[in-house]
């Protein structure tokens, strides 16, 4: 007699196969962030973690302008609120399914950029209702100081300040070592705008959304504004101008790497301000020659479809700022670190988990 097989029975058998294999690794966790400009998620394996060693499982970033409304109004829009919330939980059953993790092995946060908003508190009262499960506001300074932490050779901490130019903000920092102390203290860094929130600033600002001369004069003078807020930011913390490295994260710089540089996935690529400048009069006057790039390589085809050429000018015109506000520049070492907007993450999911923030306070 023919037996019949109940498939929902061998179903079950799979997925409890998936569940014992993966349940055997417990050293497992994952962080997602609402940034303004996407939602971005990572996986890591801690297998030592007194040690704070751990690895990268898997990266991904989903496009999204949670922070458009940010710049012009002052809070999240509520279709960006629905947006986040859906992304979100689509991920957290993603990566909780995938990887057989219990609840409390995720982490969710707001990125500061987002976290600005005046109405902040109904984005995250959104996604913990999609969830069950409150996101963490992350300020502008542990961001950053996570980032030290995560993106910095330890051995440079000391010699070093990071700059990320986020979607919705700007900020960084360098740490200082404390007399009599053992651990050494951080200096925070920042202004109020990113890529995202400058150019929907700019183009808000822009009577006709089709003259690309009017867009570049408004963002001339927008970015005289942004120089002199880092230049006041700058002067009140004089020993950062004779950090010997300075290191850079976000989309403005990581599009600027991918157009102009091999990006062969080194974990730091070295760059100056010269090859900036050079850059930057490519994006006004000969834009045509990214989008021939972008015909034939995937990554500079991502770039530009991630932004386009006026979030390019605009976020561009941040580091700019940034770069002719340092002094000692050709003495210094400048370095875009590669997925830099995820070391921050990876820091914060290890100092969860283990209960310990680092020796930078």
């Amino acid at each position: 007699m023919k037996k019949t097989i109940n498939k929902s029975f061998v179903l079950l058998l799979v997925l409890g196969f998936q569940t014992l294999v993966l349940g055997q690794s417990k050293t497992i966790y994952a962080g997602i962030e609402v940034g303004a400009k996407a939602i971005k998620v990572t996986v890591i394996d801690v297998p030592d973690l007194k040690n704070d060693v751990y690895s990268v499982v898997s990266v991904s970033t989903e496009s999204a302008l949670i922070g458009k409304g940010v710049s012009t109004k002052g809070i999240v829009l509520e279709e960006d609120i629905e947006t986040a919330a859906t992304l979100v939980l689509k991920n957290f059953v993603e990566i909780k399914a995938k990887y057989s993790l219990p609840e409390e092995n995720i982490f969710v946060v707001i990125s500061s950029g987002v976290g600005v908003a005046k109405n902040v508190k109904t984005l995250a009262a959104a996604i913990e209702k999609s969830i069950n499960k409150k996101p963490e506001i992350i300020t502008q300074e542990n961001e950053a100081k996570l980032f030290v932490k995560g993106g910095i050779p330890l051995k440079r901490h000391e010699d070093s300040m990071v700059y990320d130019i986020g979607g919705g903000n700007s900020k960084g920092g360098f740490v200082v070592k404390v007399a009599g102390e053992k651990g050494l203290m951080f200096i925070p860094l920042g202004i109020e705008y990113g890529t995202v929130t400058l150019t929907e600033k700019i183009k808000k600002e822009t009577k006709n959304q089709n003259d690309f001369s009017e867009y570049l004069v408004l963002t001339s003078k927008n970015k005289d504004s942004v120089s002199n807020k880092i230049k006041l930011n700058f002067a009140n913390n004089s020993l950062l101008q004779r950090k010997a490295n300075v290191y850079f994260s976000g989309g403005t710089v990581w599009s600027f790497i991918t157009l102009t540089k091999n990006q062969n996935g080194d974990a730091y690529k070295k760059f100056t301000l010269q090859d900036v400048k050079d850059y930057h009069l490519d994006l006004v006057t000969n834009f045509s020659k990214f989008e021939q790039l972008a015909a034939e390589n995937p990554e500079a085809e991502t770039v530009l479809k991630t932004y386009s050429q006026k979030y390019l000018i605009a976020g561009n015109a941040i580091l700019l700022s940034v770069l002719e506000n340092l002094e000692y520049l050709n003495e210094k070492e400048l370095y875009f670190v590669n997925n830099g907007h995820l070391t921050w993450l990876k820091a914060y999911v290890v100092e969860k988990i283990s209960g310990k923030s680092s020796k930078i306070y």
